[in-house]
């Protein structure tokens, strides 16, 4: 949760959670489907991987769908993942984003635009919505929203005459939390 100037670009405060990271989603997703409904062998690290590509595909469909259903390597031949599912296994993590969104309401922020991934989850946008009596807006396209930002940044913003090229990071953070 940043707080900032948007006339300014001032920056007030800046907090977050990584609990609400597409990756951790996906590895949230991954965990409770291999534990609710048993895999039918011990995975294999391709039936591993097979699961994380599958649990990344139905949280991205679960934000449009109430319900998806997956083949894997599960005692039974396919099981259904429901959103409410998804969301009981976020509603911690979602419960402590909102607490972070509502002080910084509190502190005088005068709207929320939801960035990230997370963003497409619909009960962060729902108890987000529900908790804050300031407009909360969710461009179209949340997960690329930092990204379009700098290159935006970088057409408009001359460069320092005295700037130094930072180093390559080799493993950078999850570009889709929240």
């Amino acid at each position: 949760v940043h707080v900032l100037d948007t006339q300014t670009g001032d920056l007030f405060s800046s907090v977050g959670i990584t609990d609400l990271s597409g990756d951790a989603i996906d590895a949230a997703v991954a965990e409770y489907l291999s534990t609710t409904f048993g895999a039918a062998e011990k995975m294999s690290p391709a039936a591993v991987r097979t699961l994380a590509r599958d649990s990344l595909a139905a949280k991205e469909m679960l934000s449009d769908e109430r319900a998806v259903d997956l083949s894997g390597p599960f005692v039974t031949d396919s099981v259904r993942l429901r959103r409410s599912d998804v969301e009981l296994l976020l509603a911690g993590s979602t419960a402590v984003l909102v607490d972070l969104v509502d002080d910084a309401v509190a502190r005088g922020a005068d709207a929320v635009l939801l960035v990230g991934g997370g963003a497409h989850i619909p009960s962060v946008r729902r108890d987000i919505a529900a908790r804050v009596a300031v407009p909360v807006i969710t461009p179209r396209w949340p997960q690329f929203f930092a990204a379009m930002g700098a290159a935006h940044l970088s057409a408009v913003v001359p460069p320092a005459v005295d700037a130094v090229p930072l180093s390559v990071v080799a493993a950078p953070p999850a570009d889709d939390e929240v």
